[in-house]
């Protein structure tokens, strides 16, 4: 049986919109009433198993409290993929919940759409989107490209943008 209404995910999992944690309800095999449900996977994500079905917390979350899955995308504001409270929770489009992302961990210049191109001995400046990359431009100072990008970030972005802390 795959949770596929509200009724349904309510009758084996109780959810905390404050904490944004969920609990199984009863007693079966090994999970235990009032025992926090799911764990962690690699990338950060809590997943909960039930009867041979992995699902995404933050999903069920919002089937939780909104009363259907979501179309598209959901965005974790704070960019904790481990914190599911509702309130850090937002419906987003693929591209716009690409937009809420951290720097690469490859990523040497210390910001977000910078990285030193060896070619043009200067850092490039760039913003991806719908999976395409974009050049903002070849900058020499590398807080300069960051600038350049945070003004593309909020323009493409919104409220979605990820935007480069510059210290002075």
């Amino acid at each position: 049986m795959k949770i596929e209404t509200q009724a349904q995910l309510k009758s084996i999992l109780a959810y905390d919109p404050q904490t944004g944690l969920f609990q199984w309800i009863e007693k079966k095999g090994l999970r235990l009433p009032s025992r926090a449900a799911g764990s962690r996977d690699p990338r950060g994500y809590i997943r909960i198993g039930y009867k041979g079905e992995r699902y995404w917390a933050h999903r069920l979350a919002w089937l939780y409290v909104h009363g259907e899955f979501p179309p598209e995308d959901v965005d974790h504001i704070n960019r904790d993929r481990s914190d599911n409270r509702i309130c850090n929770l937002r419906l987003a489009s693929r591209n716009m919940n690409n937009g809420n992302t951290g720097k690469w961990r490859t990523n040497t210049s210390g910001y977000r759409g910078v990285s030193w191109d060896k070619r043009a001995l200067k850092y490039e400046c760039y913003i991806w989107k719908l999976d395409k990359k974009h050049h903002l431009g070849y900058y020499d100072d590398p807080k300069e490209a960051a600038a350049v990008y945070n003004m593309n970030a909020r323009s493409y972005f919104g409220d979605y943008a990820t935007i480069n802390e510059i210290a002075a």
